[in-house]
C-alpha cells in the first residue's frame, strides 16, 4: 500500500438496540468537532500532525466520540484521549471503540501501545 492510500473501514456497533458507526474522520471538520467534544469533557488537548483518529456516530449521523492516537515508532503507538458525550458514557461504546482501535493497529502492524491517561475501569474492562 502506498503512503497516499488509506484504509476505510466503517464498523457498525450494535449496542442496547442502538446503532453507532466507528470511522476515521472524513473531513478536517469532523476533527474540530471531536475536539469540542474533548474541551466539553475538560480535556485540554492540542492535535498534531500525526494524530491519528476514530470517531463514534449515532444512527443519526451525530458525533457522539472518539478516540485519537499516534505513531511513536516502528511497532508503537501512543493512545492519546478518549472522549464520549456524557449520555453514551457507561453504555460500553467506549469498550467498542478501542477494540476497534486495537484491530485497526494490528493491521498497520503496531504491537505496542502506551497511553496517556489512567482510567483503570476502562482498561480493566479491556483485559490490562
Amino acid at each position: 500500500m502506498s503512503a497516499n492510500t488509506y484504509r476505510i473501514r466503517i464498523s457498525p456497533e450494535v449496542i442496547n438496540g442502538d446503532v453507532f458507526k466507528i470511522r476515521p474522520p472524513f473531513h478536517p471538520k469532523e476533527v474540530a468537532r471531536f475536539h469540542s467534544h474533548l474541551i466539553d469533557a475538560k480535556l485540554e488537548v492540542q492535535f498534531e500532525v500525526n494524530h491519528e483518529f476514530l470517531l463514534v456516530y449515532n444512527s443519526k449521523d451525530s458525533l457522539v466520540g472518539g478516540v485519537f492516537w499516534r505513531s511513536t515508532g516502528p511497532e508503537i503507538a501512543h493512545f492519546e484521549k478518549i472522549v464520549l458525550a456524557q449520555e453514551y458514557r457507561n453504555k460500553n461504546l467506549s469498550i467498542k471503540l478501542v477494540e476497534d482501535l486495537f484491530q485497526r493497529l494490528k493491521l498497520k502492524k503496531i504491537k505496542y501501545l502506551t497511553v496517556g491517561f489512567f482510567q483503570s475501569g476502562l482498561f480493566y474492562k479491556l483485559g490490562f
